[in-house]
């Protein structure tokens, strides 16, 4: 028995492929959670059988009702002889739409939508967090469409904050001119997949910053 189930925001596409060459089904059910035994689960229909393959009906399975959490999904079929098989299990996780799950500045429904995982900040393993790709209109699915560096400079009042998008682990040289011809080291910061940087007190008329990745 095989069975592919695609999770979308608030349902389960079940779809479910049943072979057996020596009996025909008379029996199909499914269960969420707890086993409540053979012939207690929630009955499937069997729609169309072609070269000893059974194909089950499509089924959409509301998660909207179940609180966060991850589910056992448990599938059997009986045989014209009142036998039932073993019972094929999936596991599937609900996730509260609204909550980051791993704090990648994306909440879990933009997750779902973008294709990208709930369970890692860095989807396509680029070393950019997932919500600063999409901020910085990169593909956070694609390794090799990255954020591109530019800085971004913000004034308030007398302070300057000077901030960049920054690779997880990467090292960077923060620079500061008075004249953008002689540069001198300012520090220097390890990277960590999100947007990074520093605030400084302008107190003479010019001050030029730069980035350098090491």
């Amino acid at each position: 028995m095989c069975i592919l189930i695609r999770y979308f925001s608030n349902f389960l596409l079940l779809i479910l492929c049943l072979q057996y060459i020596c009996a025909e089904i008379t029996g199909l059910e499914y269960y969420i959670g707890s086993d409540p035994g053979e012939g207690n689960g929630i009955s499937l229909q069997v729609v169309e059988w072609q070269d000893g393959v059974a194909l089950a009906q499509t089924l959409e399975l509301a998660t909207s009702s179940l609180a966060p959490g991850t589910y056992d999904l448990g599938v059997r079929a009986m045989n014209g002889d009142g036998v039932w098989s073993n019972t094929t299990i999936r596991r599937f996780t609900v996730y509260n739409p609204n909550f980051d799950e791993d704090k990648d500045g994306l909440n879990n429904f933009n997750e779902i939508i973008l294709g990208t995982r709930i369970d890692h900040f860095d989807s396509d393993t680029d070393g950019y967090y997932d919500g600063l790709e999409f901020t910085m209109r990169s593909d956070p699915n694609s390794s090799v469409d990255i954020p591109k560096f530019n800085g971004i400079i913000e004034v308030s009042g007398s302070t300057l904050r000077f901030t960049f998008p920054s690779k997880y682990q990467a090292e960077y040289i923060i620079e500061k001119s008075k004249d953008l011809l002689i540069w001198e080291e300012d520090q220097r910061l390890i990277g960590d997949g999100n947007m990074m940087g520093e605030s400084y007190q302008i107190n003479f008329p010019k001050l030029f910053l730069r980035a350098v990745p090491e």
